[in-house]
């Protein structure tokens, strides 16, 4: 049984071998058993190639909201600027999201 802890060597000696280059997808399935790695491939594979592809639908979806809310005779209704604000803090949330993106790989 492995600890709910790690010492701070652990820790850096884990972040060296991530920031090595020479990290691979088993160097970071240590504790668990081979029936889990191929969960964990397709975990790994969705995180590199739709999150990129949700992100940019949903802020280049929200940006076509904002224009269609603000643009037409909807903007006459209050109710259509307070989706369009939260349209426009949707985007901001999704490009905050893929520089965290952009910076994990």
């Amino acid at each position: 049984m492995t600890p709910l802890w790690v010492s701070l060597a652990e820790l850096r000696e884990y972040e060296r071998r991530r920031m090595s280059g020479n990290f691979t997808l088993a160097d970071d399935n240590e504790a668990y058993d081979d029936s889990i790695l191929p969960l964990l491939t397709i975990a790994h594979d969705l995180y590199i190639y739709y999150v990129p592809v949700i992100i940019c639908l949903g802020t280049l979806l929200n940006l076509f909201i904002t224009l269609v809310l603000l643009k037409t005779r909807l903007r006459k209704r209050f109710h259509s600027h307070i989706v369009a604000a939260i349209a426009i803090c949707d985007i901001g949330f999704l490009v905050a999201l893929l520089f965290i993106w952009i910076k994990d790989q």
